[in-house]
C-alpha cells in the first residue's frame, strides 16, 4: 500500500483513533467495485489490507510515544486521535 493511499484511507476512517474495522471499511470503499469482494483478488486484497493495518499500528505507536513523552505539539496536530 502506498503511503498516500494509507493517508487517504485513514482520513476517511476518522484519523489515527479509528478502529481496525472502520479502517477496513474505508479501505473497501476505495477499491474498485469488481475487486472489492471477488474471490480472485482475495489474497492480494488481504495482503494490501494487512499492510494498511500495519501502517495504522505504527502511527498509533507514534502517537502513544509522543503522548507519553509529553510532546503535545505533535499530539495536537494528529487529527482524529483519541486523547
Amino acid at each position: 500500500m502506498l503511503y498516500r493511499q494509507y493517508c487517504r484511507i485513514e482520513t476517511r476512517a476518522g484519523g489515527v483513533g479509528c478502529t481496525d474495522v472502520e479502517f477496513i471499511r474505508a479501505a473497501h470503499k476505495s477499491l474498485l467495485s469488481q475487486s472489492r469482494f471477488h474471490h480472485l483478488y482475495r489474497a492480494d486484497r488481504h495482503a494490501w489490507l494487512r499492510e494498511g493495518l500495519y501502517l495504522l499500528a505504527q502511527s498509533r505507536a507514534m502517537y502513544a510515544d509522543a503522548n507519553n513523552r509529553g510532546d503535545y505539539w505533535i499530539v495536537g496536530k494528529m487529527r482524529g486521535a483519541s486523547q
